[in-house]
């Protein structure tokens, strides 16, 4: 496994070099050495740190549009990006109407894509309304639940995983098959390959992609 040191305050600028750009899905998600995608708040917040945050402004910079869920954008408290347009997937716009994003819009206008009946095929619904708009470097922000839900719909999908805040007494030097275990506490059977694994500080990342039809 390579391990990677960038200087501090440049650790924004090496992700984006690390990741280049893509067409199609491409999803991030922060968990905890133990599996858990989630803190005591309920929040993502409390189990990351700077340098995932880094890492998730470097991809938000280079998608062009932002995906996540009406469940995700009230626990996460969601606000907007200068970087793209928020996607919300969402029943009820109108149950958003106190988040941040929805107050303070910023330069983008936020997207709500409707699903009455949600499920894998939506997804392919949303992929032709995204990409009719000019929308193909997709950014997905939704938790393990709604990931699932994607993986399933054969979209084409890449998943950047972080594990944050990692010490020597959860794994030195992880091997694959330990990414593997980690992945299926987070993602049961999705059948994900990983493609690429690197140390950055405190933190694994590991890429993963959806079996090739």
């Amino acid at each position: 496994m390579q391990h990677f040191s960038p200087e501090a305050g440049q650790e924004f600028n090496f992700f984006s070099e690390k990741f280049q750009d893509w067409q199609g899905w491409l999803a991030t998600l922060v968990i905890a050495p133990q599996g858990n995608h989630a803190g005591v708040d309920g929040s993502s917040k409390s189990i990351g740190n700077h340098t995932d945050l880094q890492l998730l402004l470097a991809l938000r910079s280079k998608s062009s549009v932002i995906v996540t869920t009406g469940r995700t954008a009230r626990v996460e408290s969601y606000k907007a990006s200068r970087f793209a347009p928020i996607a919300v997937i969402t029943r009820d716009p109108e149950s958003l109407s106190q988040l941040p994003l929805i107050k303070n819009p910023g330069v983008h206008k936020t997207i709500f894509l409707r699903s009455e009946n949600y499920g894998p095929a939506t997804f392919a619904e949303f992929d032709e309304a995204l990409n009719s708009k000019g929308l193909t470097q997709i950014l997905f922000e939704g938790g393990p639940s709604s990931l699932t839900t994607l993986i399933l719909s054969k979209l084409p999908v890449t998943l950047v995983l972080s594990i944050a805040n990692v010490s020597p007494n959860d794994f030195s030097e992880p091997c694959e098959a330990e990414l593997q275990d980690l992945l299926a506490k987070v993602l049961p059977d999705s059948k994900m390959a990983l493609k690429d694994f690197f140390s950055v500080g405190p933190n694994v990342v590991s890429v993963w992609s959806t079996p090739t039809l």
